[in-house]
């Protein structure tokens, strides 16, 4: 394929309007008939050139944003909904709530002798029932414990 034409300053006014206008960098490029490395080479090298076609991008989101808000205007609840959420400065926001239930099986390997020394110490089946009652019955560990780590129950 032959050498691209060269990037002159009326295809770069050209090139800003028409990414103004929607265009994508890479399709400005083949319609002036210039390599997207051309593109990037003149936007490295002229700061007011890049300078340009970012303006010309915030043009593009200005343009979504009026069309977002058309469509909203006109009865759209997703886009009514994102409006809200995204543009209202924090009054409105998307909650998301989570349901889960799930059921697993769990292989717990038993130590007999273990379990034994375990539960013959007082302090040690005070602590295992506190555990029990927080985990499977789901109450509240409202229990205090000093420096030494002796617990007493905190009444509600």
């Amino acid at each position: 394929m032959g050498r691209k034409t060269k990037f002159t300053p009326r295809k770069k006014e050209l090139f800003i309007t028409l990414i103004a206008n929607g265009n994508t960098i890479a399709n400005v490029c083949e319609a002036l008939g210039i390599d997207t490395s051309t593109y990037r080479k003149a936007r490295a090298s002229d700061p007011e050139f890049a300078a340009l076609v970012d303006e010309a991008k915030k043009i593009r989101v200005h343009l979504v944003e009026d069309a977002l808000y058309q469509s909203a205007l006109a009865g759209n609840v997703l886009a009514q909904k994102f409006y809200l959420v995204n543009r209202s400065g924090g009054e409105w926001k998307e909650m998301t709530y989570v349901n889960q239930e799930t059921k697993s099986e769990v292989a717990v390997k038993y130590d007999e002798e273990l379990a034994k020394r375990i539960i013959s110490d007082k302090e040690n089946r005070e602590l295992l029932s506190a555990l029990f009652e927080r985990i499977v019955l789901g109450k509240s560990d409202a229990i205090r414990t000093d420096e030494a780590g002796h617990g007493e129950e905190v009444p509600s």
